[in-house]
Order: structure tokens, then C-alpha cells, then sequence
């Protein structure tokens, strides 16, 4: 039986990369089984994020809709003509604006064969109120979420199914007893050049130690100020990296927004700071504080910035002077995350579609 899976997900200037880099992991999970995938994008910059993205051209075809990222429902129509020239088995969606009614539209679909189109939700708010086949949501915390009102024939939550890039398999990492490298990462995008706003109080406040900075960013220009502390300071800027994983490895400590990235260092066991700089952050990295696994320093937008920049300062001095707090951090976030849980979702999805179209 040929299986096809349709991924529909954007990575723009305004939604982060790890939407797209997340789907695309799944999207290599899933060809193990022979499944052809084939993306979904409202715009060409979703696209061109893509192409810079897929080296191992894992993506079958792109589909560009064209339409506004935020209101889905304009694209239901085109969505069902797609499933039916491509007689598809599966619609995979990525967003952060689905809503009830575009669910209830989704489910409707008829496949080639009569079947009705099975429908998987990864879903990152998990506020509203609609049926699927398969719910994803690996955040923290979500194993044990007994009020979401979605219903789901299969749901798969929690940090047991963390879509985590095969480079975060079996990492081995050391906590070495004197502080030299510190990881630094905004995501995705820096909207508010928080890279270089951090960076430059940074490197005055902890020049007599020597440490050196890796600066990682997803597929963001690196702004001129940023490209000349590169040049006279101990700095070393990467964007759009292949493996980010052996970044993290040389590293002691990590400061980092929330997002992906916080369950990428989980994986590799970087002590770390995170702060957040999206609404949608706040939840998850209050959480991982609660949770003692990594440091909540506050808010970086706007009139925050310099508190939460204290906060980061004053948690970096006791990491780099507390080697046996740092070597406790490492051990208790190895064991947040499971690195094979892209395996698992592509797994499910495969069983679905033999289950429904057999």
C-alpha cells in the first residue's frame, strides 16, 4: 500500500523555525516506513526556510498555498482538492491558529478510496476545543494533563515523544569542573536583537574570567554589531547549523530562550538559564524552574530586560563557581527527555494509516 502524509506547518518571520524543524524530524521518522511526505506552507518564505533546512532532501514535494497563516479556514477548499491529487492518507498540522471549526472542516475530507482523511494535531496551546485522530504535545508537564478537551482516538504527550533530531541520541557529555564555554541561543528568530543586548553586558561582566561565547541562531542574519564583537572579542557566531548538538557538547553552560532548544540541552545535559521572549514561552519555562531542571531568569522584551539581566548574571556566577550544582542539573535533565520520540509518532502515524486504509 503506498502511504502519503501531508504536513501542513510555516516558519516565517513571524513563527519560529521549530515548528518547521520539528515536522521535518517526523517528517525523516516517517520515510523509514516508506511513507511519502509532502509539506504545506501558506507562503514562499516558509518554503525558502525549508530548502535551507532539508540537506538530506527529505521532503518528497511543497505545496505553497498561498494564503494568510492565520485564518486557516481560507484554505480548507484547496486542502481538500490536495488531498484528493495526491490521495493522501494523513493531514499533519503545525499551528498555533487552529480553531474548532477548520478541525471539524478537516475532518470531513474524503481520501481517494472513500476513507475519511485521518487528521493529527500537533498542537503547542492545546486551547480549543475539537476532534482528531492523533493529538501530539511534548511539553513538559502534559503527561498528566487530565483537562485538555480535545478528543483524540490516540494521544501522544509529554517529554516520552520529544521531537528531537537524531544528532540528541545518546549524547555524551561532560561536566568538567572549571566554566570556559557558555552557549547562547534566542531560537529561531531575535526579534528584539536580544543576541547582541545580552552578549555585549556579558562579556564585560565576565571578561576576567575568560570565558568564550557560541552564539547560535536558526536561519537569522547576524547583525553588524554581532559580526564585529565576533572579530575583537571571545565570540563565535553560528547560523543555520547542521549538528547544534556538538555546539552543546563543548559548552559548560547554556542561557537560552524557551522553546525546542530547552528540551535540545535536556538532551545533552547542559546545565542552563532560559528566559523568554514570546507569550507563548512563559508557560514552559516557568514550569521547567518549578521543576528545578533549568533556571527561569524573566522576561527580555521591553522594560524587563534589565532585571531579567540581572537574574542571568547572578545565576551564571553561582554555575560557574558551584561545580557539584552543576554536575546535579546535568544528571536530573538527562532524564526529561526521550530521544526517540519522533520514532514513536512517525510509528503511530504508520500504524493509523494500516489501521484505516488496510
Amino acid at each position: 500500500m503506498k502511504k502519503t502524509v501531508l504536513i501542513r506547518v510555516d516558519a516565517n518571520s513571524n513563527i519560529a523555525m521549530g515548528h518547521l524543524r520539528r515536522c521535518h524530524t517526523i517528517a525523516k521518522e516517517l520515510k523509514q516506513y516508506g511513507i511519502k511526505v509532502i509539506m504545506l506552507f501558506s507562503d514562499n518564505e516558509s518554503l525558502n526556510n525549508l530548502r535551507i533546512i532539508d540537506n538530506e532532501k527529505i521532503i518528497d514535494d511543497t505545496i505553497v498555498l498561498n494564503v494568510n497563516y492565520q485564518d486557516l479556514m481560507k484554505e480548507t477548499s484547496k486542502l481538500k482538492q490536495i488531498v484528493s491529487d495526491t490521495k493522501a492518507n494523513l493531514l499533519l498540522v503545525d499551528s498555533y491558529y487552529i480553531t474548532k471549526e477548520y478541525m471539524a472542516s478537516l475532518s470531513e475530507i474524503k481520501c481517494f478510496d472513500g476513507h475519511t482523511l485521518l487528521i493529527a494535531s500537533l498542537d503547542g496551546l492545546l486551547k480549543q476545543k475539537y476532534k482528531c485522530d492523533i493529538l501530539i504535545n511534548t511539553d513538559l508537564g502534559r503527561e498528566d494533563s487530565k483537562e485538555i478537551d480535545i478528543l483524540a482516538h490516540r494521544r501522544l504527550l509529554g517529554t516520552h515523544y520529544s521531537i528531537l533530531r537524531e544528532q540528541f541520541a545518546d549524547c555524551k557529555y561532560i561536566v568538567k569542573e572549571r566554566c570556559k564555554d557558555v552557549f547562547l541561543s534566542t531560537g529561531g528568530t531575535d526579534p528584539y536583537n536580544i543576541r547582541y543586548r545580552l552578549l555585549s553586558r556579558l562579556l564585560v561582566d565576565f571578561k576576567d574570567i575568560g570565558l568564550t561565547f557560541h552564539v547560535v541562531s536558526g536561519v537569522v542574519n547576524n547583525a553588524p554589531e554581532l559580526l564585529e564583537l565576533e572579530k575583537r572579542e571571545k565570540v563565535h557566531l553560528y547560523s543555520n547549523v547542521d549538528n547544534v548538538a556538538n555546539i552543546m557538547k563543548k559548552c559548560d553552560i547554556a542561557i537560552s530562550a524557551g522553546g525546542t532548544t530547552l528540551y535540545e540541552l535536556c538532551a545533552v545535559g547542559i546545565p542552563g538559564i532560559s528566559f523568554s521572549l514570546a507569550d507563548n514561552q512563559l508557560e514552559q519555562v516557568m514550569l521547567f524552574e518549578e521543576k528545578d531542571l533549568i533556571v527561569y531568569a524573566g522576561d527580555v522584551r521591553g522594560e524587563f530586560f534589565d532585571d531579567t539581566y540581572e537574574r542571568i548574571e547572578k545565576n551564571m556566577t553561582r554555575l560557574i563557581s558551584d561545580y557539584n550544582y552543576r554536575n546535579e542539573l546535568s544528571l536530573k535533565i538527562r532524564n526529561v527527555v526521550d530521544s526517540k520520540g519522533a520514532f514513536k509518532i512517525a510509528q503511530c502515524i504508520n500504524d493509523s494509516i494500516e489501521e484505516r486504509f488496510a
